[in-house]
């Protein structure tokens, strides 16, 4: 199912605890950072689902090209590195893995829009389940109709089995899990 001229949105991530007297000042609670150094846009897409955060990196080099996403869970009041996920694709070049990210409880889908699959940044999404505290790949996701340029990935939205990908044609696809399978939905 191709929805036109339709925009998701992306949720942010901000850890805050208000004083007693519900105080319109917000204190800061935990600031997620990670090790390395560098330029990676570490923070430029979040969400949070419950116990479990993602945090994209688009930018950072990896052993498979750029982009990451990074996932942490709460324990108490303490969150913890979970997993560093990056693109499943042997040289996912300059794909920017990690530029949108979606949690739905044991599912997360996460986008590269420069993805060259269909054509230059033409873009694709990926889902990972994860099972017993850990995230495995699932299945890539194309728009049916992609060609370059299309950026499907621009924005990103999984709930339960199903999956919502943002393109910039102003193209929303719809996507259905059935028999273990990802599918796009036709109107």
């Amino acid at each position: 199912m191709k929805l036109v001229k339709s925009a998701l949105l992306a949720a942010s991530l901000m850890l805050l605890t208000f004083s007693p007297s519900w105080a319109l000042e917000p204190e800061e609670v935990l600031k997620l950072t990670v090790e390395e150094s560098g330029n990676y846009f570490y923070g430029w897409s979040v969400d949070v689902d419950g116990d479990t955060a993602v945090v994209g990196a688009p930018r950072q080099w990896t052993e498979n090209g750029r982009g990451a996403a990074y996932v942490y869970t709460r324990v108490g009041e303490t969150w913890q590195l979970e997993q560093r996920l990056i693109s499943p694709d042997v040289a996912a070049g300059n794909d920017r893995f990690g530029y949108r990210v979606s949690v739905s409880g044991d599912r997360l889908l996460v986008s590269a829009r420069f993805d060259d699959d269909l054509g230059d940044n033409s873009g694709s999404a990926y889902l990972f389940d994860r099972s017993a505290g850990s995230w495995s790949f699932q299945q890539k996701l194309n728009a049916s109709d992609g060609v370059a340029g299309d950026q499907f990935g621009l924005s990103v939205r999984v709930s339960g089995d199903w999956a919502f990908v943002g393109s910039s044609r102003e193209s929303v696809y719809v996507f259905q899990l059935a028999d273990g399978t990802w599918s796009e939905e036709e109107i």
